[in-house]
């Protein structure tokens, strides 16, 4: 009923044997939230009608990538060495969908997964923005320059695993657009850098930082790009029985007594 990693050791039985293990990680989610008003009427006339209000959430992990690549050191999410430096990361309309992201609707979280921690203090002012854009990969050398949310601004310590960063603004995805996530470490501490899990990409889908600051308009563009969870987005709807509504399939459907 949790995220659990689990471990397999094997052990070739012999004294003094050899020995290795390997683990993976199920990672559980929860359901769909959903509530509805109650009717307004005990009962109707036929040909009355009245709107069923009904409100519904997606709490799940939605997960862009899935390769196994940590030894990049160029993905500076989590740099610990120099401060202020940028990355941008593009996700498609599509690539979103497929990780059952279903819009629109609200963004709320989004998070990397550190494999090789190093760091030892907190990211001073660590800021992530997001926005909605035309633009479809590669990406060039240029910075994207949407009309941002800042979604989350504060300090963050790291954790070996899932880094979450729950947004104190979320991002209204309108389900069609590409979408741009900027990510500016802010200051670090006592220098120690953050390997995330990357997983490769065919063209460029992440611009890493030229050490230029945070109001850079160029960087690097790198095939390499973070594996990302995010949270929220919209569900699909299915009322039954369908008779007697306008739809089955919208969140507020109208009743009509016949």
């Amino acid at each position: 009923t949790v995220t659990t990693t689990y471990t397999l050791t094997a052990n070739d039985g012999l004294p003094n044997g050899c020995e290795t293990t390997a683990s993976v990680t199920v990672t559980v989610n929860t359901g769909p939230t959903v509530s509805i008003d109650p009717a307004p009427f005990d009962s109707l006339c036929s040909g009355a009608s009245f709107n069923i209000n009904a409100t519904a959430g997606s709490s799940s992990f939605k997960t862009v990538g899935t390769g196994t690549n940590s030894i990049n050191n160029t993905i500076a999410i989590y740099d610990g060495f120099n401060p202020n430096v940028k990355t941008q990361v593009l996700y498609t309309a599509a690539e979103l969908n497929a990780a059952g992201l279903i819009g629109p609707g609200n963004i709320t979280s989004a998070s990397f997964n550190v494999v090789n921690k190093l760091s030892t203090t907190p990211l001073v002012g660590f800021t992530m923005r997001m926005g909605s854009v035309a633009s479809a990969p590669p990406l060039t050398t240029t910075y994207l320059t949407p009309v941002f949310t800042t979604v989350f601004a504060g300090n963050v310590s790291t954790v070996l695993g899932w880094n979450q960063h729950v947004f104190t603004t979320p991002f209204f995805w309108d389900g069609t657009s590409n979408v741009v996530l900027e990510v500016c470490n802010g200051t670090p501490g006592i220098p120690g850098f953050d390997q995330v899990q990357c997983t490769p990409t065919a063209d460029a889908r992440t611009i890493t930082a030229n050490l230029l600051g945070c109001a850079a308009l160029t960087g690097a563009t790198n095939l390499n790009r973070p594996n990302t969870r995010f949270t929220g987005g919209n569900v699909l709807y299915s009322w039954a029985p369908a008779g007697e509504l306008s739809a089955s399939n919208i969140e507020d459907p109208t009743y009509t007594a016949t």
